[in-house]
């Protein structure tokens, strides 16, 4: 069996190296966005199992966010109930550094109802 020399054990390193580098450049983005989905899953299932009690649902969801880091206010977060349903509007501002050299505001909104 003969075998051929070529480049292929070269671009292998050249693909590996640039999807390291991306890995880098967009570990920093990460975790504001998992933050959001994360409140946004908690909130849903809060909203669910405590449908009648809007200062239980205020609670868990501040307790939530102070756990996690989650720069919410107590103003950014209004609970209301309807006859029928219950809304929670969340928002808040969080900054995405990028090593020091980047730094972005981004504004998060969940607007969930049950």
């Amino acid at each position: 069996m003969k075998y051929r020399l070529d480049n292929r054990g070269f671009t292998r390193r050249v693909y590996l190296l640039l999807i390291v580098l991306l890995l880098l450049i967009a570990i920093p983005f990460f975790p504001p966005y998992y933050h959001y989905y994360g409140l946004l899953w908690h909130t849903s299932n809060t909203i669910k199992f405590n449908a009648g009690n809007t200062s239980l649902i205020r609670k868990e969801i501040m307790s939530y966010a102070t756990e996690k880091g989650i720069p919410l206010l107590g103003k950014n977060l209004t609970v209301s109930r309807e006859k029928n349903n219950v809304k929670v509007k969340i928002y808040w501002v969080d900054e995405v550094d990028h090593f020091g050299y980047h730094q972005k505001p981004v504004t998060f909104v969940i607007n969930d109802e049950f």
